[in-house]
């Protein structure tokens, strides 16, 4: 499994991978691009940090909504209209709790809205219950 994350946050990247490891998910892989439009130029195949080729394209997307310029929301309506990669899962995994904003997503098109929990152990449980749904109870 290759997973994108996309936060102009390093650190909620670096949760994301400490996470995993503390779940013992060994079978995902962990891609971080750190704003909208850095993940359309990766979606697109376009060179990204102008030193390699991204050949392939991820097996689900966890995408924070409030990031500056390209936000989540113009992702998540690119993604879902794009033929070729409206078959990704989108997870926004975003501090927004706002209805307004959960609508939205589901309506273009998001595949799960969770709201980013406040403390390491919230999160580790609200992956481990996400991950166990996406990775081991769906087809």
């Amino acid at each position: 499994m290759r997973l994108l994350i996309v936060d102009d946050d390093g650190d909620d990247f670096l949760f994301f991978v400490e996470a995993f490891k503390e779940l013992s998910i060994e079978y995902a892989s962990l891609f971080w691009v750190k704003d909208g439009k850095e993940c359309m130029s990766l979606l697109h195949n376009k060179v990204l940090n102008q030193t390699k080729k991204i050949s392939w394209l991820p097996d689900m997307i966890f995408l924070d909504l409030n990031m500056p310029g390209k936000n989540g929301f113009e992702v998540l309506k690119e993604i879902k209209s794009n033929p070729e990669l409206c078959h990704i899962p989108v997870i926004c995994l975003t501090t927004s709790n706002r209805e307004k904003d959960i609508y939205q997503a589901y309506a273009l098109g998001a595949n799960a809205f969770i709201q980013k929990p406040c403390g390491w152990q919230k999160f580790i449980h609200k992956l481990g219950i996400l991950s166990q749904f996406w990775f081991e109870t769906v087809e």
